[in-house]
């Protein structure tokens, strides 16, 4: 049996919706184990000294670490144990135009948002730091690299994915489903970017903004049915979003 976007999924509709099921559950405890670790290791830096490279890598990490754990769980205990028709997780060129027209869009929309609020660029959500031997990591491999990645293949390959499906399972229509699943994993994605956030001004940004990117990246995951164009989005916008900085 195949899904509206062409993964297969287990056969028979009581299967699918017990899969779709078993996946959420999967994803919703990857997300609470990262939402714990994100507010613990803030209060422990707050309390702590940490060294300012430890403090950067380790507050990527608790995020990533159990978003990634939580996919492969997913697609090997309760998929097809594979990445590509499980999450989509493929890419064609095409998805490089549309990644990059997409991650330009929503850029230029949460710099508005940022413009809106402070009046400026802020770089809200970036861990820069000051320690320029680590700037390869914080400037390039953990916004533009692996965030992306490990965002997209967690978010919209796992989260919208079964969301969608569990929703198609309940009686609604193809459309209507796909919408719920891309809004509902746009606010879920949002709300883990705004956990540890410093200040009301500074979650109002940062949520804004990362639904901008969640809806942007969710939307063109669902029209194309691959994760390879979502991936480029998340990253050009990221990577534009450091340029805006350091220029």
């Amino acid at each position: 049996m195949k899904r509206s976007d062409g993964a297969r999924t287990a056969d028979g509709p009581h299967a699918a919706a017990a899969s779709s099921r078993r996946r959420l559950i999967d994803a919703a405890v990857g997300l609470v184990v990262a939402a714990l670790a994100v507010l613990a290791w803030g209060w422990l830096v707050r309390t702590v000294i940490v060294a300012e490279p430890v403090q950067i890598v380790a507050a990527y990490l608790v995020v990533w670490v159990p978003l990634a754990i939580a996919v492969v769980v997913a697609v090997h205990a309760h998929g097809t144990r594979s990445f590509a028709l499980d999450l989509g997780l493929r890419f064609r060129w095409i998805d490089l135009l549309w990644g990059i027209g997409v991650g330009c869009l929503v850029r230029g929309v949460a710099a508005l948002i940022e413009f809106a609020v402070w009046g400026r660029i802020s770089g809200s959500g970036v861990a820069f730091g000051f320690d320029p031997t680590w700037a390869w990591f914080t400037l390039l491999v953990a916004p533009v690299l692996v965030g992306p990645f490990v965002e997209e293949v967690f978010f919209r390959g796992l989260v919208q994915r079964a969301v969608t499906d569990r929703t198609r399972a309940g009686g609604a229509g193809p459309r209507t489903a796909a919408a719920i699943g891309i809004v509902t994993t746009a606010l879920v994605f949002a709300l883990l970017h705004v956990l540890d956030a410093p200040s009301p001004g500074t979650a109002l940004v940062l949520g804004l903004s990362a639904l901008t990117i969640g809806l942007g990246c969710g939307i063109l995951a669902a029209l194309t049915g691959r994760l390879g164009g979502a991936i480029i989005a998340h990253a050009v916008s990221n990577g534009l979003l450091v340029l805006l900085i350091v220029a």
